[in-house]
């Protein structure tokens, strides 16, 4: 089963509500008052609809048709300025100097990590939660390489400030 398949397959049969990443509700506070933001393998929007309830304009990436639409439906219905658009940011990450905030959460490719700091404006933040090696809960993927190893993602954004770790 291919990449898309499957998460097409895990958002047409999702139930409840998806929910924002922590990292980002707690710190809604460090968010611009007004710019462009990025929920990158944004699944069902829980980010892009968070960060566009707070006045930025908002673009959300999805290998997943099935999410996307979903997302589409919702910012339509609630009037937000999310464009939401299948995009595999694998074979085609975001362009240099494009976004004030780029919001990753549950997604790891170790590859793109330099094209979202490339992609981030001057004074831009980046919200990333994932998992870690070290499990905290059976949720997740089981494949180590899908985790991040200890103090990681202090490396892989070490050219960053940290505001909040």
């Amino acid at each position: 089963m291919s990449s898309k398949a499957k998460w097409n397959e895990r958002y047409r049969t999702a139930t409840g509500e998806p929910n924002a990443a922590q990292v980002l509700k707690e710190n809604l506070h460090l968010l611009p008052v007004k710019g462009r933001a990025l929920d990158m393998a944004c699944g069902l929007g829980a980010n892009a609809i968070l960060l566009a309830q707070q006045g930025l304009e908002v673009e959300a990436w999805d290998i997943a048709d099935v999410a996307v639409a979903t997302l589409q439906d919702i910012a339509l219905k609630q009037q937000l300025a999310i464009q939401a658009r299948v995009r595999d940011v694998e074979a085609q990450p975001p362009e240099a100097a494009t976004f004030d905030v780029i919001v990753v959460s549950y997604f790891l490719d170790r590859d793109i990590i330099p094209a979202l700091l490339l992609a981030l404006k001057p004074d831009g933040l980046i919200y990333y939660q994932t998992f870690t090696r070290q499990r905290v809960s059976e949720r997740g993927p089981q494949q180590a390489k899908y985790r991040l190893a200890d103090q990681e993602l202090l490396q892989l954004f070490s050219g960053l400030q940290v505001l909040f770790y």
